[in-house]
């Protein structure tokens, strides 16, 4: 790994940690992103942050949104997203405030950044269908950027979880058409939902703790709906695994409420102790 970093140096840091997660490997992005961030590169300190939102550690994904601001002061939407989605409304609240007072750099996706955040708090305290329809046009803004920039989730995976807590199947699916791990396992968990349980295929492992979670609360899904005894034994290991290597939040009530009914099915509920957070509009359905 030393060699790794050591040619980082020259290229950036925080840009190879960039790199390194946007091909999913979090571990190589999490030691490149700590080096940048000795350095004071804020840059690292962001996908730092954004690596541990893909983990499922909001909390300390804020930390690190926060030790960014410090460095010049900005303000992250980003932060607010996180925020939300531990349950603290009063504090994305003032987060979003902060950041609309914040002066950026008017890019594309500073209004990616802007639409997310507002998108996100309106779905909390407003309209679902305002949500849903900024978190869709934060994605057509995107679009040209996809696969090259890192966030904590996409704006598309965002609005497919909006569009799933509606009960708008067919929305939420156009929200994820392309080939990214995390629009493929969306996918997944709509037919689900719809009941098209051949079409709800999984792979065995998926390398980041949120990817996993919605793995292993489809495989558990798919053997509760055919009544199948044998292969709920079979999946609840993973799935049992899988809820204890990511946090509850907002964004993975679904895929946990899965696992917490077959928990219940097979008296495994001490497994589902950890408290979530109280969710309220769409995502409180």
């Amino acid at each position: 790994m030393t060699h790794v970093v050591d040619d980082a140096v020259e290229t950036g840091l925080s840009a190879q940690a960039e790199a390194a997660a946007l091909e999913g490997d979090l571990d190589t992005a999490s030691l490149l992103a700590d080096q940048a961030m000795l350095d004071g590169d804020r840059r690292g300190a962001e996908v730092a942050a954004a690596v541990l939102a893909q983990r499922g550690m909001l909390a300390d994904s804020v930390a690190l949104y926060r030790w960014a601001e410090s460095v010049d002061g900005v303000r992250s939407g980003f932060a607010v997203a996180a925020l939300l989605g531990v349950g603290d409304l009063p504090a994305a609240s003032a987060q979003l405030a902060a950041f609309d007072d914040s002066t950026r750099t008017p890019t594309s996706l500073s209004t990616v950044e802007s639409l997310v955040a507002h998108g996100l708090a309106e779905s909390v305290t407003g309209s679902a269908v305002a949500a849903l329809s900024q978190l869709v046009q934060a994605a057509a803004v995107l679009e040209p950027h996809a696969g090259k920039v890192l966030l904590p989730d996409t704006p598309s995976a965002l609005a497919c979880l909006v569009a799933l807590h509606l009960g708008q199947l067919d929305m939420a699916e156009s929200a994820v058409s392309d080939d990214a791990m995390r629009h493929v396992l969306l996918r997944a968990w709509i037919s689900l939902q719809r009941g098209d349980l051949a079409a709800a295929d999984v792979p065995s492992q998926c390398p980041g703790p949120r990817d996993e979670l919605f793995a292993a609360a489809i495989q558990i899904g798919v053997a509760r709906r055919r009544s199948d005894l044998a292969g709920l034994l079979d999946a609840w290991p993973r799935a049992r695994d899988a809820v204890i290597a990511h946090p509850v939040d907002l964004f993975v009530l679904q895929p946990v409420g899965e696992i917490a009914v077959a928990a219940a099915r097979l008296h495994e509920d001490e497994w589902l102790a950890p408290a979530s957070p109280r969710p309220t509009s769409c995502w409180s359905d």
